[in-house]
């Protein structure tokens, strides 16, 4: 037997002829180019097509709304992804709204007599209902042209009623979703009428999420390396940080990160942060934005899942597409974002412009298994970062090595796989993500590398692969030192 190693054409074939084979191994070179998939997960409404509990692969904003229902939380969440990733594979799946749940409501109570001419704007959440109001109009009539602007416009997550004036808004959907801003006039320019008051409160009430173990159970060991999630009670936040776990471990290596989006004061904030401790969730601050949160979700996974799929050690400091933001007063200071921040809270910025900007994306995690402070995993970069890397290698490896016989170093044949042998593509492997600019430390690297045989299990190759992880530029700390 010599060192060519046939495939198709065996030892004792004695037909004559020139007979060729194909062999790939070496064909493809370089790092892989991991295939990428977003799931949302959110409630749908009854004239959706789609049936609870089955992923679905969305292409359009339009299909979102037939799978799910026009004005449906989903639907909503479909089209923060698409305006801000259009490029990433992104299923849905939708949960029904739980029967013990309750739904949020809201006022709007109108009175007076319309001195002038004008628009009433009422926003709902981010979204806009604008009215026009003659001079001499009466509170009560519009009141009732409000009410039918609601109910006209499919698109809004709430339905209208009124009566005498006042106009309660119902959630569309049961439990905490529902809990969003109300309020009028965003935009400069925007002014109630002379002689009216308007009287606004926020969406509130709305109570009880649907069960996410539902979800998991239904994903089975489908790979999704983004999640939105717009549920973060604790015992969901729970049931997912405990499937995200088994994601990651080695025999599932189906790993993948969660997103989700928390409003609230700084002081609640702080709290919930402060009682997680996730490797593979990171939760943005919203407070002082306007949309749902469960959009909030949305556009901040979609808008990192853009830029991980060409740079996951790149930090991702990029516009959150179709997030409106409150004032600039609304928003927290930089003492209060660095106190989120060590919360394991994410944290995003107001431009001048009023686009949301996410200022540091982390995980909420903190301290290790002994609670001892930990930072290995903070920087949401870091989970994307190694499950890219851990593809990669498995694909290489599996890619050219596949049906070769294991040897001690030394050993010679064809497909003869040493520990040598190894050790060199390791190193080749390292240098082309050094290249990238994904590790550093090369030397460090082929030191500490480690390949060995099994000493119980003479069929397995033990390696040990040491790669020092690129960092993110966050601070630039300078002492000017100035001579006069």
């Amino acid at each position: 037997m010599g060192d060519i190693s046939f495939a198709q054409i065996p030892n004792n074939w004695l037909v004559p002829f020139v007979w060729c084979e194909f062999n790939s191994d070496n064909a493809v070179s370089g790092a892989s180019v991991q295939p990428m998939k977003m799931l949302v997960v959110g409630q749908k409404l009854s004239d959706g097509s789609a049936p609870a509990l089955t992923a679905k692969r969305v292409t359009s904003v339009e299909q979102g709304r037939a799978l799910f229902g026009k004005g449906s939380m989903l639907a909503r969440m479909i089209g923060d992804v698409k305006n801000a990733n259009k490029v990433t594979d992104l299923y849905a799946i939708a949960v029904d709204d739980a029967a013990s749940g309750s739904a949020a409501t809201a006022t709007v109570t109108i009175t007076g007599m319309a001195g002038e001419s004008g628009t009433l704007c009422l926003y709902v959440g981010d979204y806009r209902v604008p009215v026009g109001v003659s001079k001499s109009n009466a509170a009560a009539d519009i009141a009732q042209a409000l009410a039918a602007a609601v109910s006209a416009d499919g698109e809004l997550p709430v339905t209208a009623a009124c009566e005498a004036g006042v106009v309660t808004l119902t959630a569309k959907h049961k439990g905490e979703c529902g809990n969003m801003s109300v309020h009028l006039n965003h935009y400069d320019g925007e002014t109630l009428p002379a002689g009216l008051t308007v009287a606004v409160t926020d969406l509130t009430g709305g109570a009880t999420n649907p069960d996410i173990g539902d979800v998991i159970a239904a994903i089975g060991d489908a790979h999704y390396n983004f999640i939105a999630t717009p549920y973060t009670d604790a015992a969901n936040l729970s049931a997912l940080k405990t499937e995200l776990e088994s994601r990651w471990s080695a025999l599932r290596a189906i790993e993948g990160v969660a997103f989700g989006a928390l409003g609230g004061e700084l002081s609640a904030l702080g709290e919930k942060g402060a009682a997680l401790n996730d490797k593979h969730l990171t939760l943005l601050n919203a407070h002082g934005l306007k949309s749902p949160l469960y959009a909030v979700a949305a556009s901040y996974m979609a808008t990192v899942a853009l830029y991980a799929s060409n740079d996951p050690a790149a930090p991702f400091r990029y516009a959150l597409n179709g997030i409106m933001t409150g004032s600039a007063e609304e928003q927290f200071t930089d003492e209060e974002r660095n106190l989120l921040l060590h919360d394991g809270i994410s944290t995003f910025t107001r431009s001048i412009d009023g686009t949301a900007v996410i200022e540091q994306a982390i995980t909420t995690y903190k301290t290790n298994s002994a609670g001892a402070a930990d930072t290995a995993y903070q920087d949401v970069n870091v989970p994307l970062l190694l499950g890219y890397l851990r593809y990669d290698w498995r694909n290489y490896i599996a890619r050219k090595y596949q049906n070769w016989k294991l040897g001690d170093d030394g050993a010679t044949g064809a497909k003869v796989m040493t520990p040598a042998t190894m050790k060199a593509e390791a190193v080749v492997w390292f240098k082309t993500h050094a290249e990238n600019g994904l590790v550093e430390n090369f030397d460090d690297f082929k030191k500490n590398l480690k390949v060995e045989r099994n000493a119980s299990n003479r069929n397995r190759l033990d390696v040990l692969l040491p790669p020092d992880l690129m960092n993110k530029l966050d601070v630039v700390a300078t002492q000017i030192a100035f001579v006069r």
